[in-house]
């Protein structure tokens, strides 16, 4: 998936956090991800995923503030992650 920052934004920081679907959207963020801050490469986000509970659903939501702009320009984007074991 790929989304395009507005010309002449940047990336500033993001968040990321997570929730178990099958748990009664119980937080999840601390069992499934590495960091709630996340990683940022140039124009990439990245979150890093430690764990998970076979059969479980993780809805993953990822913040980006973006910069110069005033008030603050946002972009928030949620992901699926289903983990099952082979």
């Amino acid at each position: 998936m790929t989304f395009v920052i507005p010309s002449g934004l940047s990336i500033a920081s993001g968040t990321v956090s997570a929730i178990d679907l099958t748990a009664a959207n119980a937080d999840a963020t601390t069992t499934v991800l590495d960091s709630t801050t996340l990683t940022i490469v140039g124009s990439e986000a990245r979150a890093f995923v430690k764990a998970g509970t076979n059969l479980h659903r993780y809805k993953i939501t990822m913040v980006l503030l973006l910069t110069p702009g005033v008030p603050t320009p946002t972009i928030e984007e949620d992901f699926i992650m289903i983990v099952q074991t082979y």
